[in-house]
């Protein structure tokens, strides 16, 4: 069942991840930057995949790894070391990219809905 009409079971969704994008240096025509994936959900996620829209281009990702960018789309899943994130944890990962440093549009991760925190 869909309750509230996002296209994700409410069994599936995880509910209460927030994340914060930072910029640690910026040097016109790339830079470095983090995401931090708060779990407020109550439960614990076994296994992540993060997507999100950007209108840059990673170069190299740390503490992650970059499973594809297509079209703007980035899909970034977790290392075989930081696969679980509990309830009241967080889990940071950074890369480098190449263009502006915007801050991510429609985030996801296992396919439910993320917002920024």
């Amino acid at each position: 069942m869909d309750e509230d009409g996002d296209g994700v079971l409410d069994d599936c969704q995880v509910e209460g991840v927030s994340y914060l994008f930072e910029v640690e240096s910026d040097w016109g025509s790339g830079f470095v930057g983090y995401m931090t994936l708060s779990n407020d959900s109550g439960q614990c996620i076994l296994g992540w995949d993060l997507q999100f829209d950007a209108e840059f281009q990673i170069q190299e990702v740390w503490d992650a790894v970059l499973v594809s960018q297509q079209d703007g789309r980035v899909r970034v899943v977790n290392e075989a070391w930081n696969s679980r994130i509990c309830s009241g944890k967080s889990l940071r990962f950074g890369f480098l990219a190449e263009g502006s440093p915007t801050p991510p549009l429609d985030v996801t991760i296992n396919d439910s809905p993320v917002e920024p925190e």
